[in-house]
């Protein structure tokens, strides 16, 4: 019988395998592929990585029992324009005192400050030291009101007219020379009522005259060392009797 050819595989099976080194084992082409792509899962539509926490829902009151309310303080008030002043004291005062001196007046600074004017005005008067305060700030007023007088003098009241083409002529206007005459009048004014002494055009003289009743045998002495003789002064007496 003419012998078998083995095919290289057969032949591979039946060589013995050398020891010491484990046998290789084969891996299909197939599985090769899909060792190297591994599937790739597929994705859950519309789920959230965050952990959602349903709120728990708010329990009843027990029956019979009342829940406590915790009252709440109520905001102040807001302070009047009054009170405000009165809280800044002595600053507040001091500002008002300067609000005097540099020109203004009570009425005006209570005005632009909503105080009522005869509020302000007791409680000025009110206390002796506040009132020489005010005084001597009023007082003070006066030499502003003179500083204002010389710069309203040395205004400019020039007015410059064009007469013909090319033609200027500088002139004084009247209207404005009359309006710092009437400022100027109106400052003097004040000034002389504020401080008389200073600003007022009369000169105030004071004297005192002591007056003392000296009686006749005193005064006839006096007269007497002076070489004045007099006869004495002699009550006169009606006689007493007289004719029925």
């Amino acid at each position: 019988m003419a012998a078998r050819k083995t095919s290289r595989a057969e032949n591979e099976q039946k060589a013995p395998t050398p020891k010491g080194k484990a046998a290789a084992k084969k891996t299909p082409p197939a599985a090769k592929k899909a060792k190297a792509n591994p599937p790739t899962p597929p994705k859950k539509t519309g789920a959230s990585p965050w952990r959602t926490v349903k709120p728990e829902p708010e329990k009843a009151p027990e029956p019979g029992r009342a829940l406590m309310v915790i009252p709440q303080p109520e905001p102040p008030p807001p302070k009047t324009p009054w009170q405000e002043f009165k809280a800044g004291l002595p600053d507040s005062l001091s500002d008002f005192l300067g609000f005097i001196v540099r020109g203004g007046h009570m009425a005006a600074w209570c005005g632009e400050r909503g105080i009522p004017y005869t509020t302000m005005l007791t409680f000025i008067s009110s206390d002796p030291r506040r009132s020489e305060m005010y005084l001597r700030a009023r007082e003070d007023r006066a030499d502003v009101l003179a500083d204002e007088i010389v710069a309203i003098s040395d205004e400019d009241t020039l007015e410059v007219k064009e007469l013909a083409p090319g033609v200027k002529v500088a002139v004084f206007d009247k209207t404005a020379v009359a309006r710092n005459r009437l400022r100027v009048e109106a400052r003097k004014w004040v000034a002389a009522k504020l401080r008389p002494r200073v600003y007022g055009d009369k000169l105030e003289v004071e004297s005192t005259v002591n007056h003392k009743a000296v009686p006749d045998d005193e005064l006839l002495a006096r007269l007497a060392a002076l070489g004045v003789v007099l006869p004495s002064v002699m009550p006169q007496q009606g006689g007493e009797g007289g004719n029925a």
